[in-house]
C-alpha cells in the first residue's frame, strides 16, 4: 500500500526507475489513482528547498528529496518500497515545500 512519506522505486516511461517522495495525504491516496511525489537525486545542491537524505533513513547511499521540481504518478508505477521517513524528516520536507512553492 503506498503512504505518504514513503520513498518508492518509480517505473515511469520517461524518467526510468527512480526514486521518489510520496507527498500526497494518507486519507486521500485510498480514493486517488495519482499521487503527489517529489523527486530524489544524488545531487546535492545545498539549498533550502531540498531534504538531504542517508542511510540512516534507510536510503541506500546519500541523496536529496528535491521540492522545487514536484510532479504526480500513477500509484501502479510505484513498484518497491525504499523506506518511510520518519515525522520528523517529513517535517523538513514540509518546511523545504513551504520555501519552494511560498504558501
Amino acid at each position: 500500500m503506498v503512504t505518504r512519506g514513503g520513498v518508492y522505486w518509480i517505473e515511469h516511461p520517461e524518467w526510468g526507475r527512480r526514486p521518489v517522495l510520496v507527498l500526497t495525504r494518507d486519507a486521500a491516496i485510498g480514493v486517488l489513482r495519482r499521487v503527489t511525489i517529489a523527486s530524489i537525486t544524488r545531487v546535492i545542491r545545498g539549498i533550502p528547498t531540498e531534504v538531504v537524505l542517508d542511510t540512516d533513513d534507510g536510503m541506500p547511499t546519500r541523496c536529496a528529496v528535491t521540492l522545487d521540481n514536484l510532479g504526480e504518478a500513477w500509484k501502479a508505477m510505484l513498484v518497491d518500497r525504499v523506506t518511510t521517513l520518519t515525522p520528523t524528516r517529513m517535517r523538513e520536507v514540509c518546511d523545504a515545500l513551504d520555501t519552494a512553492v511560498g504558501c
